[in-house]
Formats: structure tokens, C-alpha cells, sequence
């Protein structure tokens, strides 16, 4: 897979609502232990699920009690674009001279 510009992109045999947590994670429960999801509580699926990102924004600040993200790690502008080309590799492909393709 190559991107303009580059991106960011993730094969995984489950979609990522798999690793949703149910009910409002802001309150405490007495039942976190048992209702929230861990990865070792995710099972795969008989699928693969192709995640394309041009960027990720950070997910909190300094700490877990409301600190902004630091702004070098915001998304900022309110459009963005980017493309990709995704293509089989087949056996005698040269992966370095793909991956270099400008398209």
C-alpha cells in the first residue's frame, strides 16, 4: 500500500467496535471489571478488517481529567484529503520499488 502522503493503516481480524467498552466509561461502575473490554476479551474474527487513517489526533492531554491535547498532536484544519493505491503483491514483485512508486 503506499499513500499521498504517507498514512497510517491497520489489517485486523476484528472491527474496532469489538473493543468498545459498554455504557458511559466517564462514570464509575461497579461492574468495570467485568463489563469494560480487554484485548484478551476480543475474539477474532473470521475477517479482515483494512483500517486506512491519513492521521490521528492524540486522545488526551497531561493527564485523564479533561487536559487539552497538546497542539502539536491536534488535527486542526477542517478538511483534509488524501488518496491511496492498494493492489495484490504477487511472488516476484520487488516490494522496496513499489512501496518508492510515486502515483
Amino acid at each position: 500500500m503506499t499513500g499521498d502522503p504517507l498514512i497510517c493503516f491497520a489489517a485486523l481480524n476484528n472491527i474496532h467496535d469489538d473493543f468498545e467498552s459498554p455504557g458511559k466509561l466517564s462514570e464509575y461502575r461497579k461492574d468495570a471489571k467485568t463489563a469494560n473490554t480487554h484485548t484478551i476479551d476480543v475474539k477474532p474474527r473470521d475477517m479482515v478488517n483494512l483500517n486506512v487513517d491519513l492521521g490521528q489526533m492524540g486522545v488526551g492531554g497531561d493527564n485523564s481529567w479533561g487536559a487539552l491535547i497538546h497542539p502539536k498532536y491536534r488535527l486542526l484544519d477542517k478538511k483534509y484529503e488524501y488518496s491511496f493505491r492498494i493492489r495484490p503483491v504477487i511472488k516476484d514483485d520487488d516490494i522496496l520499488k513499489l512501496a518508492k512508486e510515486k502515483f
